[in-house]
């Protein structure tokens, strides 16, 4: 797990909801708070999820951020910050197989519950924080944290390449 504290919030903001730089994300949860307050349970229900293209299993289980951006850009349009938000992005199930081709890690696709990043945008006394969190969670019990420090990575590089600028946490 690592932690990251934007620099520059409107480079940031461009990038999360214009940009589709996070769109290989999908949305666990959302929480919103500007003129109304709103929640999205990103989990898709079973009817309606796609299946994938053998026709077994569901290719989508949350609906994804480039789905979901949008509406958010939307709500968060105007004059007024919001005052805070708070998403659980999950890297789609499809794209863990990639993960693990390209940090080299022995796992399996399915010893892998989920790849996460949290983002954090809070605002109070008109001071804006923004930081972002990763986080792993692993179907199977192992002292080796090689899988979490390459999530780490991956994560960290996502943000330099978008150039958004940011301070490690501790």
């Amino acid at each position: 797990m690592k932690s990251f504290f934007i620099q520059d919030i409107r480079i940031f903001m461009q990038q999360l909801l214009t940009a589709g730089t996070f769109d290989t994300f999908e949305v666990v949860k959302a929480e919103l708070r500007t003129w109304a307050s709103f929640s999205v349970d990103g989990e898709i229900p079973v009817p309606l999820r796609k299946t994938d293209a053998a026709g077994g299993a569901a290719a989508e289980r949350y609906v994804s951020w480039s789905r979901l951006r949008p509406h958010f850009l939307e709500l968060i349009r105007g004059k007024d910050k919001p005052l805070s938000l708070h998403l659980v992005f999950r890297l789609a199930d499809r794209n863990i197989p990639v993960f693990l081709r390209s940090s080299g890690l022995g796992l399996q696709p399915d010893e892998i519950a989920g790849l996460y990043l949290n983002v954090n945008y809070t605002t109070e006394n008109d001071r804006e924080q923004v930081s972002c969190v990763t986080g792993l969670s692993l179907k199977i019990f192992t002292l080796d944290k090689s899988a979490e420090h390459i999530w780490d990575e991956m994560c960290e590089k996502l943000l330099r390449r978008s150039g958004i600028p940011y301070v490690p946490g501790e």
